[in-house]
């Protein structure tokens, strides 16, 4: 993405710190818990081997019954397991230490409690669990009801911090949107757009849409698809509107000249027979702009029945993409300028820079 010039270099590093970030994290989590698995196994290995061996040297050495050395080794090799969670708590403690530091720098200490305060929710759900276990029969309740009163009482505190942060956050930003724009210097009014889309006042819903059918989202994705496909970044294409055109109607102009026009209907599909056969749903006749193919402008509910019928469906949005495509591909030369090569050329990677020397 680098490289086609679609993210900028801060992105990258960016992006390739989070990469090696979450690396680490998961090779971290892998270690920890194979680590802890062995732990596990072994405890379980030992306890199964006291019991047998228990049973056998009762038996055999203590000249007691099969029952009486079963109970009482048991109840002894369940002693010993409890003993045993000991040094098992410990284990489990640092691997979540082990795992929570891992590929965050910093120290252990600032990161541990920097996740706490984070998440305001886990310490309330800590706090939730020490009060349920404070009501269990036969438990003292004291130590759960304090580290209970901790978590919650730090729960509470990262909470409210966390709102005022986000009310902090929004008067800044509303102060910043309130204050006044910049007066746009006379030169960038004077330079010359090499591709613009000009909608009429009809079509600009298209623009502010939402989702995948939004028109800057699907030219976004034509410039990473010329650039992929023939290696060429195409430039920004600036949307305008115009309220000379029909509400309806758009323009493509490359470098201040008119090089297509199209009608599209927002909120309907665009509906065509492979066959070119007449299609039999209600609908509005008209000719795709793109390829001059005759067409028919449906509602939305006719989308699947269409497909059933085997038309080829798009939205308005796809039309236009598709329209601008085409006209890019048939402009390329015009496009391509020696300003746009001398551009490529200083893009490209010193390793193959020899190679046009």
């Amino acid at each position: 993405d680098l490289s086609t010039g679609l993210i900028t270099e801060e992105e990258a590093k960016e992006r390739r710190a989070k990469l090696e970030q979450e690396s680490s994290f998961f090779g971290a989590m892998d270690g920890a818990a194979k680590f802890v698995r062995g732990d596990a196994i072994a405890g379980l290995l030992i306890v199964f081997i006291n019991i047998i061996g228990g049973i056998i040297i009762g038996t055999t050495s203590q000249d007691m019954s099969l029952a009486d050395a079963a109970g009482t080794y048991t109840v002894l090799t369940i002693g010993d397991g409890l003993v045993s969670q000991i040094p098992a708590l410990i284990v489990s403690v640092s691997a979540g230490f082990l795992v929570s530091k891992a590929g965050v720098e910093g120290a252990a200490q600032e990161v541990l409690f920097d996740q706490f305060s984070r998440y305001p929710r886990a310490l309330g759900m800590a706090s939730a669990l020490m009060f349920s276990m404070a009501l269990v029969p036969a438990i003292p309740a004291p130590p759960f009801l304090f580290l209970a009163a901790v978590m919650g009482g730090l729960a509470y505190l990262n909470w409210q911090r966390q709102k005022i942060n986000k009310e902090e956050a929004a008067a800044e930003t509303a102060e910043g949107g309130a204050a006044a724009p910049a007066e746009e210097p006379i030169s960038k009014a004077l330079a010359m757009d090499t591709i613009r889309l000009e909608l009429g006042y009809g079509l600009l819903p298209l623009v502010q849409g939402e989702g995948d059918n939004k028109l800057t989202d699907q030219i976004k994705g034509l410039r990473r698809q010329l650039a992929e496909d023939m290696g060429y970044i195409l430039p920004a294409v600036r949307i305008q509107d115009n309220l000379q055109l029909p509400a309806n109607s758009y323009a493509v102009r490359i470098k201040e000249i008119e090089v297509g026009r199209g009608e599209v209907r927002p909120g309907m599909l665009l509906c065509m027979d492979p066959n070119g056969e007449p299609i039999t749903l209600p609908g509005e006749n008209t000719v795709e702009p793109t390829f001059g193919l005759p067409a028919m402008w449906i509602d939305e509910q006719y989308r699947e029945e269409a497909h059933f019928k085997g038309y080829t469906v798009v939205d308005a949005p796809t039309v236009v993409t598709t329209h601008i495509t085409e006209i890019i591909k048939d402009n390329m030369a015009d496009l391509l300028s020696y300003a746009e090569t001398q551009k490529l050329l200083d893009e490209m990677p010193p390793d193959y820079q020899k190679l046009v020397a």
